[in-house]
């Protein structure tokens, strides 16, 4: 991931990222800059489109986790396969 990009994600999204590098990811998927672009963590409500699963079910899981520990109103979360 070069630097720049790095820094543009570090202003978005800084814990999205973390949790990326954290999980061994040296660059982002077109899903996770969509993701990223969407405004994922920023307490919106947003639709997502993929067709790896996997992918999606981990980036979900992220934002899951994010919203639960930053919005204390939080009162239902909805991910369907």
């Amino acid at each position: 991931m070069s630097t720049l990009k790095e820094l543009e994600y570090e202003q978005v999204s800084p814990r999205l990222l973390e949790i990326l590098r954290r999980e061994g990811y040296v660059s982002l998927t077109q899903f996770q800059i969509d993701a990223l672009a969407a405004g994922m963590m920023r307490g919106d409500n947003l639709l997502l489109v993929t067709y790896d699963y996997d992918e999606a079910y981990e980036v979900a899981e992220i934002a899951v986790l994010n919203t639960l520990a930053a919005d204390f109103r939080a009162r239902a979360i909805i991910v369907c396969p």
